[in-house]
């Protein structure tokens, strides 16, 4: 009896910490169909796993196996479920075996129609969509497929799992209603993947669901029958029937960009044709076999590799190359309609390198009862290896048969499928990133390639928590001194001429070549709805709102500070929007208001030549504040004062006298006087004034222009003797130059090595006649290029990035975009 009580009680898995866990894991399960296994010893055990899994995978590399439709006795008419696992006895030693997963025991009355990045998409009997991680159990429930705009359909259950189409049609009679169905990434990882869609009755469309939910979006293009469908470097890839290469690029929920088709050429007769992601390279593979029921082993077969050239950058230009390959080294590829897969032979020495495994099927006709004669896609039980020859011929022989098991015959469409494990956890049970103390959080930041703030907005955009945990406990200096500027966007219009006002586009500039020009809808920013920009100074945005209202925002940190409105300074009684959405023609700033409470804002307003108004950080109301007539076409705040430039330029030095801005000592500097110039503009380059003018024209549609655009000249104050000197520059040395009202910005290249040195970056600004609506009256307005140049000094001026064909083409109606140079300080108030 005492004994019976000193004898140890067993404790739970669960009281294990993670690093003892996966110690035992690690050395326990060397590919996920062992850790399937594994998992399986006892009930706490896997419990204990599916607990605390972590989010990333535990062996990186993974052997796919095949996952094998539910078996009934009658195989014509199955039972629909999605139950049975079969890993490849690729060791001899082995006898094959299959696994009833319990992590699929809820999917009863479900069917297979496509696996993807280690995730099933299954179809049930109510045409439910969802996707299900065979080996987390991790699942997530879609829109049913019968909220589609597709009409041919009938979703009876009685005709589960084909779903009989009304239409009979001599291609898709009595077939599966999905055709095929692809993932774009793995929803553990990435929360905006996309479920590509390709119905079997509608060749000319397709369907989309983005992981941000809402509802099927349908694509219509020309008429394709496809045959097999991947996702490759944000692309999603198509061949169909008559081996015609098409790309899709669902990343813009508004665009479905499809290129023009790409033939392949062979000398095959008709066969299967497979897609391959491996390792970055976009492989097609051509079969052409016969097999019959009885055949244990394939006659002499074909099989040709073709490696195509997948580079963004190609797919935009159409320059497409196609070469085919002899042998695929140290490769096998596991071919699959939707599910191919590359595995190297050194993670898995048990494969054979150069070698292609695949599983068979053939067609049938057969006669159903009542209805016409139908043609029936049968699936034979065994997987073969085929070995990559110089001559595309060689023998394909069996790496195992279940004929005589219960898999013999896997009927009526209800393929098998190669499945890539993917250990990771979606909406996995963890700390909130904000209990993390901010010394942690910052050293994430540092170590993680967030340089620029373009990648700082990109990283905190990664899931709500991490960007909560930032915004919630970002300390009161920034992360880096120094910042990459980056161009805001004013939110885009169908109608560009009447733009909906709203603030919400950031378009980082892409300096690295290998880069492709995309833009952020900055949710910081999404409360900005019937708001423009009229300024950007320190990292804020100075907005102006329908009801007048003034208010300045961080886009990075979200922070915002409201200020007075506009009608209490200007009689805004029976004044458009129009008309009120320009008159404010400066805005800047003194300062970072994260920084300095006493900072100022100062506000030229249009038509006002004779007077400005300042609000400082310490409140009360705006101050006016009368000067000599001076219209102004740039300003910048310049060692304790601001600094103008007038449309002759003049320099005009505004220094407030006191703390509140009542008293104003307004200097007007002649001295730089010159011929009138198109453009010029003001930037503080490390603690020296410098003043740009343009001399010479740029047009919208070209983009090279020879000689020197920019006239530069450095200005230096003697306030003792009440004197400035002007001293021509030629050579910007290791800065460049970003230039546009009230916003420039001078950056060393010596932090941005990917910048050019002695280089300016702008916008370029230029005006047309236009034919109002209003009457048919012509006016004069000012149009922005959706393009940024750069022009070396004295050198040739050349089109950095061009965004003509996106949807920011023509920026119209003085809605300028602005250069932000990112604040990651937080204001307190």
């Amino acid at each position: 009896m005492a004994d019976q009580d000193l004898a140890p009680q067993p404790s739970s898995w669960a009281t294990l910490p993670w690093e003892i866990l996966s110690l035992i894991i690690s050395h326990a399960t060397d590919s996920a169909a062992e850790y399937v296994s594994y998992r399986r010893i006892c009930r706490g055990w896997g419990r204990s796993l599916t607990d605390y899994s972590p989010i990333r995978p535990l062996p990186s590399p993974q052997l796919p196996f095949l996952l094998l439709p539910h078996h009934d006795r009658d195989p014509r008419q199955p039972t629909p479920h999605i139950g049975n696992v079969f890993p490849l006895p690729f060791n001899p030693s082995r006898v094959p075996r299959s696994y009833d997963l319990p992590q699929l025991k809820d999917t009863e009355g479900c069917i297979c129609v496509g696996s993807s990045h280690g995730w099933l998409i299954a179809l049930g009997q109510d045409s439910s969509v969802s996707i299900l991680n065979p080996v987390t159990a991790d699942s997530l429930l879609l829109h049913p497929l019968s909220s589609i705009d597709q009409q041919n359909l009938s979703f009876h259950h009685n005709s589960f799992p084909e779903y009989h189409l009304m239409r009979r049609n001599i291609w898709h009679s009595q077939s599966s209603i999905v055709r095929r169905a692809v993932l774009s990434s793995d929803p553990a990882e990435d929360t905006n993947f996309t479920l590509l869609l390709f119905i079997s009755d509608g060749i000319n469309c397709c369907y989309t669901w983005s992981g941000r939910a809402g509802p099927w979006i349908k694509h219509v293009h020309s008429k394709l029958l496809v045959e097999d469908v991947i996702s490759i470097k944000g692309f999603f890839v198509a061949i169909d029937r008559w081996n015609q290469l098409v790309f899709f690029d669902f990343r813009n929920r508004n665009t479905g960009l499809v290129l023009t088709p790409f033939t392949i050429k062979h000398d095959l007769p008709s066969g299967d044709v497979f897609l391959v992601n491996s390792d970055g390279r976009l492989l097609i593979v051509l079969t052409s076999h016969f097999l019959y029921p009885s055949q244990r082993v394939l006659p002499r077969g074909f099989i040709k590799v073709f490696q195509f050239q997948a580079n963004p950058i190609e797919f935009h230009s159409r320059e497409l190359k196609c070469m085919q390959v002899m042998e695929h080294t140290d490769h096998a590829l596991f071919l699959g309609h939707g599910c191919s897969v590359s595995v190297s032979v050194r993670h898995f020495p048990q494969l054979t390198r150069n070698a292609v495994y695949f599983t068979h099927a053939y067609c049938r006709s057969e006669l159903v009862e009542g209805e016409e004669g139908r043609v029936l896609p049968l699936y034979q039980g065994a997987v073969y290896r085929n070995i990559i020859s110089a001559d595309g011929m060689s023998e394909s022989i069996e790496v195992f048969d279940v004929e005589n098991s219960q898999y013999a015959g896997l009927w009526n469409g209800q393929r098998p499928f190669w499945v890539t494990p993917s250990l990771n956890r979606y909406a996995q049970k963890t700390a909130p990133w904000h209990s993390l103390c901010w010394e942690i959080l910052s050293d994430i930041i540092l170590k993680s390639g967030t340089e620029t703030a373009a990648k700082y907005v990109s990283y905190r955009k990664t899931c709500r928590g991490w960007r909560l945990a930032l915004t919630n406990n970002s300390p009161l200096r920034p992360l880096h001194s120094t910042q990459l500027p980056f161009l805001l966007l004013p939110h885009h219009n169908r109608d560009s001429q009447q733009p909906t006002p709203n603030i919400g586009n950031v378009f980082p500039l892409p300096f690295n070549p290998s880069q492709v020009p995309r833009s952020y809808d900055l949710p910081q920013l999404m409360n900005t709805q019937g708001c423009i920009c009229v300024g950007s100074s320190h990292g804020w945005l100075i907005t102006l709102g329908r009801d007048s209202s003034v208010s300045l925002l961080n886009p990075v940190t979200a922070d915002s500070l409201p200020l007075h409105p506009l009608s209490s300074i200007v009689d805004l009684e029976n004044i458009s929007w129009q008309y009120l959405s320009s008159m404010v023609r400066h805005a800047v700033l003194s300062s970072d208001p994260a920084e300095d409470d006493h900072f100022s804002v100062l506000l030229f307003i249009s038509g006002a030549t004779k007077c400005c108004y300042t609000w400082s950080g310490r409140g009360g109301p705006w101050i006016k504040c009368l000067h000599p007539e001076f219209l102004v076409e740039d300003v910048i705040f310049f060692n304790g004062m601001f600094v103008a430039v007038d449309t002759c330029n003049k320099l005009a030095f505004l220094k407030f006298t006191d703390q509140l801005n009542t008293g104003l000592d307004f200097r007007l500097y002649t001295e730089f006087q010159k011929p009138p110039v198109q453009h010029i503009y003001l930037v503080n380059s490390h603690d020296r004034l410098l003043v740009l003018s343009t001399v010479d024209p740029i047009w919208p549609g070209q983009s090279h222009i020879r000689g020197s655009f920019f006239s530069i000249s450095a200005i230096h104050v003697n306030e003792k003797v009440g004197r400035i000197s002007v001293e021509e520059v030629v050579d910007l040395g290791d800065n460049a130059l970003f230039v546009s009202s009230g916003c420039s910005v001078s950056v060393s290249v010596r932090t941005f090595p990917l910048l050019t040195r002695n280089a300016v970056y702008f916008m370029h600004v230029f005006s047309d006649l236009i034919i109002s609506e209003e009457g048919g009256v012509v006016k004069l307005v000012t149009l922005y290029q959706g393009a940024v140049y750069r022009n070396v000094v004295s050198a040739e001026t050349i089109k950095v990035f061009d965004v003509e064909n996106s949807q920011y083409a023509g920026l119209w109606n003085g809605r300028r975009p602005f250069w932000v140079t990112p604040s990651l300080n937080r204001y307190v108030l």
